[in-house]
């Protein structure tokens, strides 16, 4: 969820994930997103998609959003249902002073950090559902 330069997608395959999928609200992403994949040596997958967490049906095993905090609360509910229950939610893109709140709204959802890690004023979570 936001495929932006197509990086997570990218290392996701090169790590052996069979099916990777991409989401943007900007289609022009999308190309570059098609044309990083040709320059790693790789097809582009076909699941790159057009739009937001609300317009995508099912759930996922691993699901990644490296947006802002402001972005990741907007779309928090459908973040959550889009992880399958055993699934991960890796959430990246977030500043340190922002992580509280964050936390608090997927913990509202049934979510719960897993694993954390902070750099140079930034936070990722790994969170999964409680239930």
């Amino acid at each position: 969820v936001g495929t932006g330069s197509g990086i997570l997608a990218i290392a996701a395959q090169l790590l052996g994930v069979r099916e990777v999928h991409g989401l943007d609200i900007d289609g022009r992403v999308l190309e570059e997103v098609r044309a990083n994949f040709g320059l790693s040596g790789l097809s582009a997958p076909a699941g790159l998609t057009v739009g937001a967490p609300d317009t995508v049906a099912g759930a996922f095993p691993l699901l990644t959003a490296n947006i802002t905090a402001p972005v990741l609360l907007a779309h928090r509910a459908d973040l959550a249902r889009l992880t399958e229950r055993r699934g991960w939610l890796i959430v990246s893109g977030v500043l340190i002073r922002e992580q509280p709140a964050l936390v608090r709204a997927f913990e509202e959802l049934g979510m719960t950090v897993r694993e954390d890690a902070r750099r140079d004023g930034w936070w990722c979570g790994v969170l999964r559902h409680s239930h």
